[in-house]
């Protein structure tokens, strides 16, 4: 359940991004919206510019997690930097709970220009496995895999510029369905209904709050219903959030990775290259690969 769970939740921090939605102009003191269209809209809204924007700014927070589903669920606490694509980390504790069994896990990760680290520490780990639980891989590996991803997209994920697109996170957000609405703090809030689970389930809802002014996220909120009708949820909050004029404010031993006593760091840059040469095909899609 552990390791099932450690890849869930690293996708789900991808998921979880800041999530972006146009928001309403076109009536004076409209406090909600329900993103339709941007077909019309020759210049980005001023939130999906101020999300692409951030891929550029160096930032950091503290972030904690409670997923519950029935009676299991994991308590999750951390830590990111991000300084710009060759340079982050992030800590991670978490604590799990299935039935009467208890795991826990602490991950790590560091990119230093060059190699991204990453230490996974938990008694659970296989043994077959527990060879591979730290490591580094060669950062310009994950420039060549981010390129396949990004050639099969049907929309350009980056702009002329090779900045972030904002038009495409309009255009993607704009069939999401969100609506859109700001409180008295003036806090951007995200919210959507979720579709059944089956015959059993009931819909749920997600609200995500992001900053009003550097749209970093606030919150995560997801509740619903399983299909054995056990209460689903999911909330992450943000905190000590700080966007950055430059990445040198991080300080020069930011993106440095310990190095646990005694311990050696497998190179596993030739693993994950071949991995993604079997998961993405080469030379168009009417080749077929051969194992």
């Amino acid at each position: 359940m552990l390791r099932t769970f450690i890849l869930t939740f690293f996708g789900g921090l991808v998921a979880a991004a800041p999530l972006t939605a146009q928001e309403c102009t076109s009536c004076p003191g409209c406090e909600s919206a329900t993103v339709a269209t941007t077909a019309a809209q020759d210049e980005p809204s001023a939130l999906a510019k101020g999300l692409a924007a951030l891929a550029k700014k160096p930032f950091s927070f503290d972030m904690t997690m409670s997923y519950a589903e029935g009676e299991n669920g994991a308590d999750i606490n951390g830590s990111m930097a991000f300084g710009d694509s060759k340079h982050f980390s992030m800590k991670v504790n978490i604590a799990m709970k299935e039935g009467e069994t208890s795991q826990s896990a602490k991950l790590r990760l560091v990119a230093d220009g060059t190699w991204l680290y990453y230490h996974v520490d938990t008694p659970e780990l296989p043994a077959e496995m527990a060879a591979m639980a730290i490591g580094k891989v060669k950062l310009a590996t994950f420039d060549e895999l981010t390129q396949g991803i990004m050639s099969m997209s049907p929309m350009p994920v980056l702009d002329e510029k090779g900045s972030v697109s904002a038009a495409t996170i309009d255009q993607v957000l704009a069939q999401s369905g969100l609506t859109i609405s700001r409180d008295e703090k003036g806090s951007v809030n995200l919210s959507m209904d979720l579709p059944d689970q089956g015959p059993e389930g009931s819909a749920g809802k997600m609200l995500i709050t992001l900053d009003g002014k550097n749209y970093m996220p606030q919150s995560l909120n997801v509740t619903g219903f399983n299909e054995e009708g056990e209460v689903d949820s999911m909330t992450m909050t943000f905190s000590n959030t700080k966007v950055l004029k430059d990445i040198k404010e991080f300080g020069e031993n930011a993106w440095k990775f310990e190095v646990p006593e005694g311990t050696i760091i497998n190179d596993m840059t030739a693993m994950l290259n071949m991995a993604a040469m079997q998961m993405m095909p080469v030379g168009g899609a009417e080749d077929e690969l051969e194992f």
